[in-house]
């Protein structure tokens, strides 16, 4: 059963490559004969106004800066023009940030988020996510990434789970009662500080996770992906290749 898993994780993160970089000419989302933007060097700091979210999806190459706070704030420190080709829609709570036309060249962009809640970040691509702060009181959390794009979270939340297809890697501290994690790739996890009550972990590929638990860790390898775990974990491990699972 846990191998079959691994190949439908493998099989699912094919599907979902395709859905998040469709070809061109399926991407109804981008005009198709527009022209590309260039920064204009006029940095700037302006505030957003949105419709209400508690979950991000960055899919360009911007840091984005996540606070837990009682009132929704947006800012972003960018190129004027930059700033302006960003979308703002939020669909089913959910601000999917995104260009409104391509761009050719960028100064840095920094996006500044207050929000009471989280409840999932997701990356397509190379932009960076971090909390400046715990979020605390958090129902579920989901993180996902497809790229080469980074995540550092601090968090306390109900359960917790952790998709990268690529080469991002993932790090959260904090505390969850439960974990899941799914590594396709050679991207890392590193849960050490995240103190939960049990972990599931498939790992298809070169990865590595590190986890802190006293609870239940079922492991699943497929690859030279290797498990790190600390605490009195009780261990069922499933390995085909070079990968290992190793107490800390």
């Amino acid at each position: 059963m846990k191998n079959l898993r691994v190949l439908l994780i493998i099989l699912g993160v094919g599907a979902f490559f395709a859905f998040i970089s469709p070809p061109k000419f399926l991407d109804f989302d981008t005009p198709v004969l527009s022209a590309s933007v260039n920064g204009n060097g006029d940095e700037v700091k302006k505030e957003m106004d949105l419709d209400p979210f508690h979950s991000i999806g960055l899919s360009i190459p911007a840091d984005v800066i996540l606070m837990q706070g009682k009132t929704q704030k947006v800012e972003i420190d960018a190129e004027s023009n930059i700033i302006d080709n960003i979308k703002t829609k939020v669909k089913n709570g959910s601000w999917e940030i995104k260009f409104k036309e391509r761009v050719k060249k960028h100064d840095d962009i920094t996006i500044y988020i207050t929000i009471p809640d989280l409840r999932a970040v997701s990356i397509a691509g190379s932009g960076d996510v971090m909390t400046k702060g715990a979020f605390t009181g958090l129902d579920g959390l989901a993180v996902s990434i497809a790229g080469s794009g980074d995540v550092k979270l601090e968090s306390e939340s109900s359960s917790v789970s952790v998709s990268v297809a690529g080469s991002g890697d993932v790090v959260m501290t904090g505390n969850t009662n439960k974990v899941d994690v799914s590594i396709a790739g050679s991207g890392d996890v590193n849960l050490k500080d995240l103190v939960s009550g049990g972990c599931d972990i498939s790992i298809a590929g070169s990865g590595n996770c590190k986890v802190n638990t006293n609870g239940p860790l079922d492991i699943s390898i497929v690859g030279s992906g290797d498990v790190y775990y600390t605490g009195d974990a009780k261990v069922h491990s499933s390995i085909m290749g070079s990968g290992n699972v190793h107490k800390m």
